[in-house]
């Protein structure tokens, strides 16, 4: 088993989100590729959903603070 060489107390770091994501990507085009698609109801709905994903719509994303439970 091999040492560690990080300081008692470290954590990792919290992961950061993606410079793009599809979501953002749908926002800014999903209603003209929606209008240029023929897509079934299913597939419309699962668009919604990963636009409105960590959006209030569907009740945010909370980061807490591991040490002072610091929430936002």
């Amino acid at each position: 088993m091999q040492k560690s060489t990080k300081p008692a107390g470290y954590t990792l770091p919290i992961r950061l989100r993606p410079t793009h994501e599809l979501a953002d990507v749908l926002r800014k085009y999903g209603k003209e590729f929606l209008e240029k698609s023929k897509l079934s109801y299913q597939k419309i709905k699962v668009l919604r959903a990963i636009v409105n994903c960590r959006t209030a719509v569907l009740g945010g994303h909370l980061q807490r603070c591991t040490k002072c439970d610091y929430q936002q």
